[in-house]
């Protein structure tokens, strides 16, 4: 009996072999890697968070660096309001501090005032009320009663005159204050070259915000200088500080006293003479009649800003103008 032979496997079938293991464990590999990434039963990814999501937080972090910057901002804007509105307050009160050294009378200069009016004689059968010598006072009053004057040479006569030169340098003083209350930034703030409605109007304007009407039982005409030291008057001291306000501006101005179409009512208003044409409610062509220079002029009621003159036309035509005076220009 003959014997079997062994049969040996060739080395290409081991080849053969080795690579097929290869691709199986190959393909398991990749399907595991699938099954891992795949979304669970929630619906929700195993996975690190992907780009997307890592772009979102980096948004929101700078979202919140916009904010805090922003917030920054405001604090500095409120900082620098606070900081303006506190230069605004000192500004003001160091307005109010010069207006209050503006606004102070001496005794010395109240004196003089006094007795001036003691020596015309106010009320007298020589010089009575609403007659055109106390229309002229009024204008006297508004100019300072400068020096050289009758009522400086009748004042000096009643007092002592080594203390004449005393009461002379106090009126030149209530010239200056009044020069200093046109011109001065926290005054009226009267500019030169302003034109002379603007001039009119800043006075009037500081007349408004710094003085309060009020009656007079003693009829007593003031000098601008009294007027803003009492930070008040009637009719006639406002009239008499409007006008002279207006001379030291370069407005050619007048006081004038005027009455009722009854004549049992009479009052004090002011007139100016101007180049140009004013927007106010009433006006005279000519008034050589009552010795003004000729030419128009306009009536102002000292007690209204500038913008009312225009809004009250009733007021300005009840009145008829009975005495006048030119105050002297000084601007």
């Amino acid at each position: 009996m003959a014997k079997s032979k062994n049969k040996k496997i060739p080395g290409w079938a081991w080849a053969v072999s080795g690579l097929l293991v290869g691709i199986v464990g190959a393909w398991i590999a990749v399907e595991y890697t699938v099954a891992i990434n795949q979304p669970t039963n929630s619906g929700q990814p195993i996975t690190a968070p992907q780009p997307a999501q890592n772009q979102a937080a980096v948004q929101q972090q700078q979202a919140q660096q916009q904010i805090s910057q922003q917030e920054i901002a405001n604090l500095k804007t409120e900082n620098a309001q606070a900081q303006t509105t506190l230069a605004q307050q000192q500004a003001e009160i160091a307005k109010q501090q010069e207006l209050s050294q503006l606004f102070t009378i001496g005794n010395t200069l109240q004196d003089y005032y006094n007795k001036i009016r003691d020596a015309q004689n106010l009320g007298s059968a020589s010089c009575s009320y609403g007659s055109q010598c106390e229309v002229n006072f009024w204008a006297v009053l508004a100019n300072n009663i400068n020096s050289g004057t009758s009522y400086e040479g009748t004042y000096n006569s009643l007092t002592n005159q080594g203390n004449s030169g005393m009461y002379s340098d106090a009126a030149m003083a209530a010239g200056k204050q009044l020069d200093t209350l046109v011109f001065a930034p926290y005054a009226a703030d009267v500019i030169s070259t302003d034109s002379d409605a603007v001039k009119i109007k800043k006075i009037l304007d500081f007349i408004d915000a710094n003085l309060t009407y009020e009656r007079d039982m003693q009829e007593t005409p003031r000098a601008p200088a009294e007027t803003l030291g009492l930070r008040s008057g009637d009719c006639k001291s406002y009239s008499i500080l409007a006008s002279a306000a207006f001379s030291v501006a370069g407005v050619h101005s007048a006081v004038m006293q005027v009455e009722n179409a009854s004549g049992t009512l009479g009052h004090a208003m002011v007139l100016v003479q101007s180049s140009e044409n004013l927007p106010l409610s009433e006006s005279y062509s000519d008034l050589t009649s009552v010795g003004l220079p000729a030419g128009r002029w306009w009536v102002i009621e000292p007690q209204y800003t500038y913008e009312e003159q225009q809004q009250h036309p009733d007021w300005f035509s009840q009145w008829k103008l009975v005495h006048a005076a030119q105050v002297a220009l000084r601007g």
